[in-house]
């Protein structure tokens, strides 16, 4: 059986976030045909052994480093250390010399086939010496992401500065680190082309995860609404303060459940009535159960909105902004609801709760979507893709 050693990031085997639901199918998938060693560089030592064990041909290592969620107003002088360098944040928030050595030392004990790297930051262990297969797959494009955030970011102060600093640097480092790898698994079609173009070479391939059809078991007759995503994330936050600020006062009698990671700040300037921050959990179906629809209200993103298509697998439906779309062919009226302005967002979302739209069709196409688009088929190409990259 062939050898994969696959390096990536905050990796605790729970599936609490998009990312993470594809890095978790895409080991799935090829741990059926190989045999693979993860190693992760982690920011906690919680680690979901559960789930672990239903991995078949997987070992499993990783490295605990606290300094991952620290603010980057606490690392203000490694910050001007290696923007001097031309590093950005976003490596060195990833940069551990113990992790360095463990991925050094597996790489040498295994002689792998396939070096595989999940997530841009983790590029920065490559061994300096290439003798197997480079692979890379791809969640963001992260430059056009720190471009974004320095658009919607609140302060004109550090917080625009540094993300605009991060774009530059990251547009640099990301082409040149794409170009290193024989092949590469895009996230989305839309990121393929991008990719394509950037490095003028003809190894860029589409990645459709595939996602698993579960429809809530009931439906409930309330006007809850629903909000999936942590909060400690720019992209989200933006959004839901958005949300709360712009749309929620339109809404009559409607309670908003949001269901992720957040900071006290945060929950305190936007606690209001009807609202409730659920903080961090483990186990989200009760949710999907519990609401009438899922809200993606987001003006920053690049890849995939990969809650839209965990939200169509629950058969709710679903309210999005245009950019929460992003990597997707869906389309307004056809799988969701997508608002082009604070008004249609909440007209949107009243006609539902009040039965004024007829949602049954549109969750009818939202599951043909997923099998048309994101079927098991999916994963059998990715399979056979691959296979044929060390063969």
């Amino acid at each position: 059986m062939k050898n994969i050693v696959y390096i990536t990031e905050n990796l605790d085997f729970f599936s609490d976030s998009g990312a993470k639901i594809k890095t978790l199918n895409t080991l799935r998938c090829l741990s059926s045909e190989f045999h693979i060693t993860v190693l992760s560089l982690n920011s906690s030592n919680v680690i979901n052994h559960k789930k672990l064990k239903t991995f078949k041909n997987i070992d499993f290592e990783y490295v605990v480093d606290k300094n991952i969620e620290i603010p980057i107003k606490k690392r203000f002088l490694e910050l001007i250390y290696f923007y001097i360098k031309g590093i950005p944040y976003y490596f060195f928030q990833y940069k551990n010399k113990k992790f360095n050595n463990l991925v050094s030392k597996k790489i040498k004990e295994i002689e792998p086939n396939i070096i595989h790297i999940d997530h841009l930051t983790m590029a920065q262990y490559l061994p300096k010496k290439k003798n197997c297969v480079w692979i890379y797959e791809e969640h963001n494009i992260e430059y056009k992401l720190r471009f974004q955030m320095a658009k919607f970011s609140k302060k004109i102060g550090y917080h625009w500065i540094i993300w605009l600093f991060e774009g530059i640097l990251l547009y640099f480092k990301e082409i040149n680190t794409w170009k290193k790898f024989d092949h590469i698994f895009a996230i989305s079609k839309e990121d393929q082309i991008f990719i394509l173009n950037k490095t003028k070479r003809n190894n860029v391939f589409l990645q459709n995860i595939y996602v698993s059809i579960n429809p809530r078991k009931k439906q409930p007759n309330n006007k809850n609404i629903l909000f999936i995503g942590d909060l400690e994330w720019l992209p989200n936050r933006n959004g839901v303060e958005w949300f709360i600020k712009k749309i929620f006062p339109k809404l009559k009698n409607v309670k908003l459940n949001i269901v992720g990671k957040v900071d006290k700040k945060f929950k305190k300037n936007n606690q209001q009535k009807n609202i409730i921050f659920w903080d961090y959990q483990k186990k989200i179906d009760k949710f999907y159960e519990n609401n009438e629809i899922f809200i993606v209200p987001l003006h920053i993103g690049e890849g995939i909105r990969l809650k839209i298509l965990d939200a169509f697998s629950k058969k709710i439906p679903v309210v999005s902004t245009q950019q929460g779309t992003k990597g997707t062919f869906v389309k307004h009226k056809s799988e969701l609801y997508i608002a082009s302005s604070d008004q249609e967002f909440s007209n949107y979302i009243n006609n539902i709760l009040n039965k004024k739209n007829e949602t049954k069709t549109i969750l009818n196409r939202a599951i043909l979507y997923l099998k048309s688009n994101h079927s098991y088929e999916e994963n059998k190409k990715f399979i056979k893709k691959y296979q044929k990259f060390i063969n």
